[in-house]
């Protein structure tokens, strides 16, 4: 659980209306508050002899879950993981696509603890973006990259100016640098007709001799074999 998630509110929204759904379930519940950013990442590196974990976060919190999920050098098993999501954050993407956008906060909390406690389970694509320190960084919503993205991540230290912080945050940083740009590389894959690119054709038969031609063949019309 990210305590901070939603200004703090998230850990009250959590503990009023998740807990007790998870407690009535049966469910047996262990609860970690994560410190600092980043610690969502690390607890899933080494997490072990679990069935499910579910995220009380945003988007955010999700992400950095997904992250440390599929650095483990046995992705392969961990990414059969079930991962619930718990959305009292901010931004909550993800729960709103897989429930229904127009829910209001608290309906969608509460069906969402339900989706867990019915294991109901859906897939999803993942986006992994490489970075320059050599470690892929994981997504599943979008991708917020560039000078308003970084502004943004300094907001909290303008606490201060209140309801005001979020726009003097972006009116600091451009005073401290600009112009502001960002640059990068993008490349995709656009996707396939069928599976022109999964599939791989038989091979072709090897050729008759030429005798061959003047035998009869017949066919097996219960396995479809020639003999």
């Amino acid at each position: 659980m990210n305590p901070a998630a939603r200004d703090s509110e998230g850990r009250k929204l959590f503990e009023k209306h998740a807990a007790p759904l998870l407690h009535l379930a049966g469910l047996q519940v262990s609860i970690v508050k994560t410190e600092h950013e980043g610690q969502t990442k690390e607890l899933m590196a080494v997490i072990s002899d679990t069935d499910a974990v579910v995220i009380a976060g945003g988007d955010g919190s999700l992400c950095e879950a997904i992250t440390g999920l599929l650095r483990r050098p046995d992705d392969d098993q961990t990414i059969k993981l079930p991962i619930g999501i718990c959305p009292v954050g901010k931004t909550n993407t993800i729960a709103r696509r897989m429930l229904r956008g127009d829910l209001s906060d608290i309906r969608l909390l509460g069906d969402s603890m339900l989706a867990v406690i019915r294991e109901e389970t859906q897939t999803f694509d993942v986006l992994s973006i490489a970075s320059d320190q050599g470690k892929p960084v994981f997504a599943l919503a979008e991708i917020q990259w560039g000078p308003l993205r970084d502004a943004a991540e300094k907001a909290s230290k303008y606490w201060y100016l209140g309801p005001l912080k979020k726009r003097a945050t972006y009116v600091i940083s451009s005073l401290k640098e600009w112009p502001q740009y960002a640059r990068g590389k993008l490349s995709y894959v656009l996707p396939c007709e069928g599976c022109s690119k999964c599939f791989k054709s038989p091979p072709p038969p090897p050729p008759q001799r030429w005798w061959q031609s003047f035998l009869k063949t017949e066919n097996n019309t219960k396995g479809n074999i020639k003999y």
